[in-house]
């Protein structure tokens, strides 16, 4: 499975605006129904899981604050996790939790943090997207955090 999420990341080349400015790779997803699912990576990010969830937090708010309905699966089962006792790197407890919110999802937003492009969680998510044909929209940190200033 992780050969064929690999291929089809590498087989599907970035869209074509990644280079336009964030809000106007960001104001189409604001007219989809329902909300944009942000990925980012977790489990191997070098500055540790709370630092992620703290990351991923701080995108939610600012693509909030941009008029984008967001759902940050890290944002939400990092203190799930944390308070409720659940392992947080057990990835078929995720993937359960998370498929149905990608299903609904109508877009996915990709923070582009370091080792994002080695993360399975988020190397699935994008596969999963794609395949469905919704939009993907790669964001650099350091670009949201300028916007939300």
């Amino acid at each position: 499975m992780i050969t064929a999420i690999k291929t089809r990341l590498e087989a599907a080349p970035r869209a074509a605006n990644d280079n336009a400015p964030l809000l106007d790779r960001i104001a189409p997803l604001k007219d989809l129904p329902g909300y944009a699912y942000l990925g980012t990576p977790y489990s191997k990010f070098p500055a540790g899981q709370t630092v992620a969830n703290y990351l991923a937090c701080k995108a939610a708010a600012i693509l909030m604050a941009m008029g984008l309905r967001v759902v940050s699966p890290i944002a939400h089962s990092h203190a799930v996790a944390t308070w409720g006792g659940i392992d947080p790197m057990d990835w078929a407890i995720w993937k359960h939790q998370d498929e149905p919110l990608m299903d609904a999802a109508s877009s996915l937003v990709v923070l582009t943090m370091e080792t994002w492009e080695d993360s399975l969680g988020l190397r699935h998510e994008i596969a999963t997207f794609l395949a469905g044909g919704k939009p993907v929209v790669y964001v650099d940190p350091a670009e949201l955090w300028s916007a939300g200033r």
